[in-house]
């Protein structure tokens, strides 16, 4: 963490350059939707926007992404706790991606481990939206 130090030196190094470079120039492409595929939803919040993108396993076992969306939190959602941004960043993805999730079964899968037990070995066959 030097980089972020005052009076620290920094040491350009050309190796590094090009590897950031190729790093960003890389597009994750996206793949087309399968309703046969396993799918999953990963959802994050941080403390000013929401995101997360839908994956799903192809026929190789490669997991690729099929959409990638988020949003800004509105100044009153910025004052939520955590574990609401969390599950508001849930809710919202669902009904975002609902094209997608209506009428199939799909994983959901968070960082937050105080969301676990909420959507853990409980089934949502008969939710109504």
């Amino acid at each position: 963490m030097g980089l972020l130090l005052k009076d620290t030196e920094r040491t350009w190094e050309q190796e590094a350059f090009n590897n950031l470079k190729e790093i960003l120039s890389i597009v994750p492409v996206l793949s087309l939707y399968d309703t046969n595929a396993e799918t999953k939803v990963s959802a994050d919040a941080s403390n000013n926007g929401l995101g997360a993108v839908l994956l799903q396993t192809q026929s190789g076992g490669e997991v690729k992404p099929i959409a990638y969306v988020s949003r800004s939190l509105s100044p009153v959602e910025q004052r939520y706790a955590q574990i609401k941004k969390e599950a508001l960043a849930f809710t919202w993805v669902c009904e975002r991606l609902s094209d997608y999730l209506i009428e199939i079964k799909f994983h959901i899968q968070t960082d937050h481990k105080p969301l676990v037990p909420l959507f853990s070995n409980k089934s949502f066959d008969n939710l109504s939206v």
